[in-house]
């Protein structure tokens, strides 16, 4: 499996990180309005108070206390935590690191409670070194063992999931529901069937079990929403009953051993959106099939496949090009009319075939410029 880069992590209450490393996070607030009356809206004393990285960082406000100062107090008490900041301007900073120089990987930012206060916040991902061909999206969602027997106790999991919507990162809040009396392949298929229902699209992997490397573990990688926003991280909180259904694994970015995922960055061209890609809904298997949907973006406008066995990140004209060149084949064609690029493969049952990596990309050509999508990588799997 390549190494990989995440540029988000996933958080994991009470869990096994499959990710040591994720990459950073900036948390900033901004203060405004004022100055305080040092007192909230019951009487008690008015504080400005956030919370980053899971510790709360807060100061008391005075009366007559201007938004600049209260910044600047609140800043030194960040410091005095252990955080890295950086100063925007007289009433905004950034938090950008965590204590001990860890990465941000959350930010989870109260507000004020002072009456005539008022604290602003936002959390953004600080760009890693540029490199177009890494994963920049996933998050894992556990799967019972296929050979799971039918348990006769249920569960409920509370799943936090981080989205990315242009420059800001939003958290969708789900509950699965894990029905008793279900075998490992019923209730696979409930929790797929649930998590798209919630308008999630993903892929089922295969990848090393965290506590037996050795051995393939199966879990189902989010990777968009159906509008194809990408998943960014996940969250989860296990009932008493959920733990003893479920593996208490997750992870963030994942390049499987066997299956498809979504790698590197798009280029946006004339699109009004920017490009994704999506696979599915079988996972690629010897003797078996699988689809891979490019999504340019672009109705009805020449282009066609990228196809190679080897990601990539080579400049080309105006964008670029996440399947190796050297090696590639391409399939000129048309965008339907939402956009779209699609590719049915079939594998046939050769044994031989096991572990064949296939790589795409869509392409199209609009004002002499091209607009390409995120790459799909297929590992082929054993039946």
């Amino acid at each position: 499996m390549r190494s990989f880069l995440p540029r988000l992590s996933a958080s994991l209450l009470a869990a096994t990180f499959m990710l040591p490393a994720p990459a950073q996070q900036k948390v900033c607030l901004s203060l405004h309005g004022g100055p305080a009356t040092g007192f909230n809206n019951t009487g008690g004393r008015g504080q400005v108070a956030a919370r980053v990285e899971g510790v709360q960082v807060a100061i008391p406000t005075t009366a007559g206390m201007t938004a600049a100062q209260a910044s600047a107090a609140h800043e030194a008490a960040f410091a005095a935590a252990g955080f890295t900041t950086e100063r925007v301007n007289a009433t905004e900073f950034c938090v950008t690191r965590a204590p001990g120089n860890q990465p941000i990987t959350r930010g989870l930012c109260y507000g004020t409670d002072d009456t005539d206060l008022d604290l602003d916040s936002k959390v953004s991902k600080i760009p890693p070194p540029a490199d177009p061909k890494t994963k920049d999206n996933g998050a894992v969602v556990p799967l019972p063992p296929v050979v799971q027997p039918p348990q006769p106790f249920g569960g409920v999991v509370t799943i936090y999931i981080y989205v990315r919507i242009g420059n800001i990162t939003i958290r969708i809040c789900i509950q699965i529901l894990l029905q008793p009396n279900l075998p490992g392949p019923a209730l696979q298929q409930s929790i797929l069937q649930q998590l798209q229902g919630h308008g999630f699209l993903g892929n089922r992997i295969r990848v090393p079990d965290p506590l037996r490397p050795t051995q393939l573990i199966e879990v189902f990688q989010l990777e968009r929403t159906t509008a194809g926003d990408p998943v960014v991280g996940i969250e989860y909180q296990y009932d008493a009953m959920s733990r003893r259904i479920l593996p208490d694994v997750t992870g963030a970015g994942l390049e499987p051993t066997f299956g498809l995922h979504e790698y590197g960055t798009a280029t946006m061209g004339t699109a009004s959106r920017m490009p994704w890609s999506r696979g599915g809904p079988t996972p690629p298997m010897v003797n078996s099939f699988f689809d891979v949907f490019h999504n340019v973006e672009l109705p009805l406008r020449p282009g066609g496949l990228g196809i190679s066995l080897v990601p990539a990140g080579f400049p080309v004209l105006n964008g670029v090009l996440l399947v190796d060149p050297s090696m590639l084949a391409f399939e000129f064609g048309f965008t339907d009319s939402n956009g779209t690029l699609s590719r049915h493969w079939t594998v046939p049952p050769t044994l031989s075939l096991v572990g064949l990596p296939i790589c795409s990309q869509g392409m199209a050509f609009d004002q002499n410029l091209l607009t390409m999508t995120t790459g799909m990588r297929a590992v082929i799997g054993p039946p």
